[in-house]
């Protein structure tokens, strides 16, 4: 994959991150690649989700996917509540919370502040 042009415009309409499938806000700054693989695409993701992207060390292999970010969140916070939260982690009454709870806690965890999430 070839990144084109990278670019952290404001939003001047509602955008999908193409990360975590949450909307980009009116007025919130984001990150938009112009990129080229097979095809020429634009990615578009929060700036927060790039920060916990980078903070979980998911570019070392190389590009991420939707897929991959999802799986990596995921893993993170589970890892997370089984180190720090074991009690309520293996409790019979825990109910994994939505992805967006999810990446919520992660970043929160990792002091990687959002924009709007």
């Amino acid at each position: 994959m070839e990144t084109i042009s990278f670019t952290t415009p404001k939003a001047r309409k509602e955008h999908t991150c193409d990360w975590c499938n949450e909307k980009i806000k009116v007025g919130e700054t984001y990150t938009r690649a112009f990129c080229k693989e097979d095809d020429v695409y634009v990615w578009k993701n929060h700036i927060h989700c790039e920060k916990i992207a980078q903070e979980l060390k998911m570019f070392d292999d190389g590009s991420v996917s939707e897929s991959d970010f999802v799986e990596k969140i995921q893993e993170e916070y589970q890892r997370i509540m089984s180190e720090n939260h074991n009690e309520i982690y293996e409790s019979k009454d825990f109910k994994y919370p939505n992805f967006k709870e999810q990446l919520d806690f992660v970043c929160s965890f990792h002091n990687v502040t959002q924009n709007v999430c």
